[in-house]
């Protein structure tokens, strides 16, 4: 076995070695490893992700059962545009699960490869990928299994050739409906639940007094499964109890749709909404939703997006309808992936889809692959076990393993991570810098590219520089920065900040 595979010695390993010859790591992230793999009798090559259980349980809040399930759910998945599971490796210290290998990149970097090497992108090509999304999207929904985490990162091109078929990946917190038309239980259900609780122990004058999610238990692992209130150690009569408030947001901050925002009731039409999301990028190359976490979410539930001027003049009517459907904030009106490959612009591509070049979209791509990247750097860095050894909290260590699927700037080209870490839970001093500066990436970007016209205020040059946050972050000097407890980790973020700055501004001519 190679020296790259040697991160964990226990059986597992033994027996992937024993079948699998490692090659070179392909991603490590907070909470799992990739390496490009070889059948020994065969000499296929393969996908490998390995995960060391005990970093996962400890820094993650996740158990054994979330990588069962994750398991189960690849084993069920077989179709052509979705990224197979081949073979598992599992023991109590690391689970190896091994994928078909994919030899493209995610379609964002394989869309700007492409157009470099003098291939045309246009709506045509777009709209080519998203029938092939569409597909595997309907498959899975019709299995009852809601991906929750459709982003660029997860849409990877089987190979380098220019024919090669879309695939689907990133299942770790796909989830299993009990039935297709089936839903999934937000907070204001669970919220209901505990109020009738509440109500009939207010009726007996009795007062909870320690309501936390450690005392609001779920009866068993069943998605239907009733909550139990619990910890009556310090019940007193009391006025009032106090409120809490359940349940959490799974992905990455700019693709979850409105329902998963509003902590509701939430099903498969929730992929279509991260769908149409992708759709905007391959359209017009930038984000719909830009700002920190509060803009974003605000945004998303209110469904104020741009898709006008600049880029968008010359997008077709129907391509525009098309991500209408798909960002429709009402979920019971938004169109299934039934329906959206059915509508004009993919079942007609050759007479709805233009195949004029977008040469300004293939930028504009680009730029957003180039914040990806740095982000994933950033990401890197604090993921660093000495940054996390030498963090200013030790004790929360278990709150310091962070992915951009955990923050609100945080669309980058990352392995995995912490993705259901809660709204409601908070980061030490030195990883709400990171949040900032990630946050801020997109938001000078969107400060320094040629503008939209009619942008929603939060979005535009004027709106974001009325955010105290960015305006404060860019104007801080280096030695505010190094009054700082954590002046040392937020110092070498600052540079990366300036950096970034400088490199947008050169991109774009500015």
């Amino acid at each position: 076995m190679s020296s790259s595979a040697q991160w964990t010695h226990s059986e597992e390993a033994a027996l992937l070695a024993h079948h699998y010859q490692i090659g070179d790591l392909i991603e490590r992230g907070p909470l799992s490893t990739v390496y490009r793999a070889v059948h020994r009798t065969s000499s296929k090559l393969f996908t490998v992700k390995s995960i060391d259980l005990q970093k996962y349980t400890a820094n993650s809040g996740l158990t054994r059962d979330d990588v069962d399930k994750e398991i189960e759910i690849c084993a069920q998945l077989k179709h052509s545009f979705l990224c197979e599971l081949k073979d598992v490796i599992a023991g109590e210290k690391a689970v190896h699960m091994v994928f078909e290998f994919l030899d493209g990149d995610d379609i964002c970097f394989e869309i700007v490869k492409r157009a470099s090497a003098g291939f045309v992108y246009s709506e045509a090509v777009a709209s080519h990928y998203m029938k092939q999304l569409m597909l595997a999207l309907q498959y899975m929904h019709s299995q009852g299994i809601v991906h929750r985490d459709i982003r660029p990162h997860n849409v990877v091109l089987a190979s380098k050739d220019n024919s090669a078929p879309l695939k689907l990946s990133g299942f770790g917190v796909a989830l299993k409906l009990d039935s297709p038309d089936s839903i999934v239980l937000g907070g204001c259900h669970y919220m209901k639940q505990l109020m009738l609780a509440l109500q009939y122990m207010h009726s007996q004058g009795i007062v909870h007094r320690d309501i936390r999610p450690h005392n609001v238990v779920l009866a068993s692992k069943d998605n239907s499964a009733p909550l139990k209130l619990s910890g009556f150690g310090v019940a007193l009569k009391l006025d009032s109890p106090d409120s809490i408030v359940l349940g959490g947001r799974v992905g990455t901050p700019q693709f979850m749709a409105p329902e998963v925002v509003s902590n509701v009731e939430y099903g498969t039409k929730a992929d279509m909404w991260s769908a149409g999301v992708l759709l905007y990028i391959l359209l017009c190359g930038r984000l719909p939703f830009v700002g920190s976490r509060r803009k974003i979410y605000e945004s998303i539930t209110e469904g104020r997006y741009s898709h006008h001027g600049g880029t968008w003049q010359s997008i077709s009517n129907s391509a525009k309808d098309l991500l209408i459907r798909l960002l429709t904030v009402d979920p019971h009106k938004r169109i299934s992936a039934e329906e959206a490959l059915n509508h004009e612009w993919i079942r007609e591509r050759d007479r709805a889809a233009p195949k004029k070049h977008l040469q300004s979209t293939v930028e504009q791509i680009r730029r957003y692959n180039s914040r990806r990247k740095l982000k994933s750097n950033i990401l890197a860095t604090v993921n660093n076990e000495k940054w996390l050894m030498n963090s200013s909290s030790p004790h929360e260590s278990t709150c310091s393993v962070l992915s951009g699927d955990t923050l609100p700037g945080g669309d980058t080209c990352d392995a995995d991570g912490c993705t259901r870490r809660g709204p409601e839970q908070t980061m030490p001093d030195d990883l709400n810098g990171v949040e900032k500066i990630l946050t801020s990436l997109d938001q000078i970007a969107t400060l320094s590219d040629p503008p939209f016209t009619a942008e929603p205020v939060d979005q535009s040059p004027d709106g974001l520089l009325d955010d105290p946050g960015l305006r404060n972050l860019l104007l801080v000097s280096a030695a505010q920065v190094i009054c700082e407890p954590f002046k040392a980790k937020l110092l070498t973020l600052f540079f990366f900040l300036i950096s970034a700055t400088a490199y947008v501004h050169l991109e774009t001519g500015a």
